[in-house]
């Protein structure tokens, strides 16, 4: 997976030019941390996943941890659960 894919997703996605900067905070992020906070939150909430995220974020006491999630958030505010989903295999393939 590359640089090449991401790309692809937006404009697949039609991801609007305001909302790239979420996404490129969330390439910024740590694999480890993409897959140990977001590998099944899409696909086993679904469409409960954004009051998930916000359950999340009240509980979590790492600050990385809280922006990774917020992010997410914001992420998940403008676009739906699957679009998410999407998002998160690719950040986990990078």
């Amino acid at each position: 997976m590359s640089r090449s894919e991401i790309a692809d997703f937006i404009g697949e996605r039609a991801i609007k030019s305001e909302d790239l900067f979420l996404i490129e905070k969330l390439v910024a992020v740590p694999k480890n941390l993409i897959i140990r906070e977001l590998h099944n939150l899409f696909s086993l909430s679904r469409e409960n996943s954004g009051q998930e995220l916000e359950t999340l974020i009240q509980r979590s006491q790492d600050p990385v941890t809280k922006e990774l999630l917020g992010t997410m958030k914001l992420f998940h505010q403008k676009y739906n659960w699957a679009v998410c989903w999407n998002l998160v295999r690719i950040l986990e393939a990078l």
